[in-house]
């Protein structure tokens, strides 16, 4: 199966991403964004640099973090749990099958957890309540799904 690939431009549109933004974080090697084994890099004769899915999703879900007050590497990082690992009940750069599927940022780490409906946050932070950042990923997936689908048939 192919993986559908986006140019720098599309990369933008579908982040909403500014390009120097994107452009810093693209060339930091380690403190930015690490290439996706699915992105095609320029051979130098003409041809652009291709971003796939994992990229674009890494970078999207940064983006919805650094107002909550992360910094760019610690967003990156952050969505990098999502992007780039999987566990027994998820693979990398996919959502639960079940539930919701939520980011949870806090003072000792990262984690992507599966919620149930009525989960309460005591659950999900334990008590006392741990100080977290929190996003919903299927969301973030969705708007990338779309806005990615809309770039995809532009072409």
């Amino acid at each position: 199966m192919s993986t559908p690939l986006l140019k720098l431009g599309g990369f933008i549109r579908v982040t909403g991403i500014k390009e120097s933004q994107l452009l810093r974080w693209l060339d930091r090697g380690t403190g930015g964004i690490q290439s996706s084994r699915f992105d095609s890099a320029t051979t130098g004769a003409g041809d652009h640099r291709r971003f796939a899915r994992p990229t674009i999703t890494k970078a999207a879900i940064a983006s919805k973090l650094m107002p909550l007050g992360l910094s760019a590497g610690q967003a990156l990082g952050a969505a990098a749990h999502y992007t780039d690992f999987g566990d027994g009940n998820r693979a990398a750069n996919e959502l639960f099958e079940f539930g919701r599927t939520v980011l949870i940022h806090t003072e000792e780490g990262t984690k992507i957890k599966n919620l149930d409906a009525d989960a309460s946050l005591s659950n999900v932070l334990g008590r006392p309540f741990t100080p977290a950042v929190i996003i919903d990923v299927g969301q973030v997936i969705k708007e990338v799904d779309e806005k990615m689908q809309k770039e995809l048939k532009s072409k």
